[in-house]
């Protein structure tokens, strides 16, 4: 499999594209990510050179989301937003193994006070790697990013935080190895009121 990126940034409308070769994709899907049946993706355009698919995406503005900046309200939600997408994205018949779900292929509208936009970006998995997985590789990928200001803090804080960060990712992973999703809101929705209680 060969993958080329190109971007252009001549317009406010930031555009790049993937040439990937070596997988087929079925036309119902390209359909249903093209036409935009779903508004989980980054809008797309799909065409095909041969064995060659070219991915064509638009990020209407938004931003590739930045774990560094996050605090862990803001991680779990995150989390929560991703099973929410994947079992949207299950009803249009994308199924949720098919598509990359970590840190690059996941944006967002930083500007909009009211309820933060998350989109994906479109990228073929070729492993097909379940859902569950990939979330909880999220997880960790995006807790294992300190958040910015800790040089300030004393070591106490830093340790009794990190405690409470532990706590938090066992309970996390304990939950996504149920591979249920009620399960797994629940437990977020509940560290959340904890959080914003402190």
């Amino acid at each position: 499999m060969n993958i080329i990126k190109e971007e252009n940034e001549k317009n406010m409308r930031n555009t790049f594209e993937y040439r990937i070769n070596g997988f087929n994709m079925p036309n119902y899907l390209t359909e249903i990510l093209i036409c935009g049946y779903t508004d989980t993706f980054l809008p797309m355009s799909i065409f095909k050179e041969g064995d060659t698919y070219i991915f064509s995406y638009d990020l209407c503005n938004l931003e590739k989301i930045k774990a560094k900046v996050m605090n862990s309200n803001q991680k779990l939600s995150l989390i929560k937003s991703i099973i929410e997408i994947s079992e949207k994205n299950n009803n249009y018949l994308i199924p949720d193994s098919g598509y990359e779900v970590n840190l690059n292929t996941i944006y967002f509208n930083q500007n909009n006070s009211e309820k933060t936009k998350i989109r994906l970006l479109y990228y073929p998995d070729l492993k097909n790697t379940p859902i569950w997985e990939k979330i909880k590789k999220l997880a960790i990928e995006i807790f294992k990013e300190e958040s910015m200001g800790k040089e300030s803090m004393n070591r106490e804080s830093v340790n009794r935080e990190s405690l409470n960060k532990d706590d938090l990712l066992n309970g996390l992973f304990s939950v996504i190895e149920s591979r249920n999703a009620n399960k797994v809101n629940r437990y977020i929705d509940k560290k959340l009121i904890r959080l914003e209680k402190k």
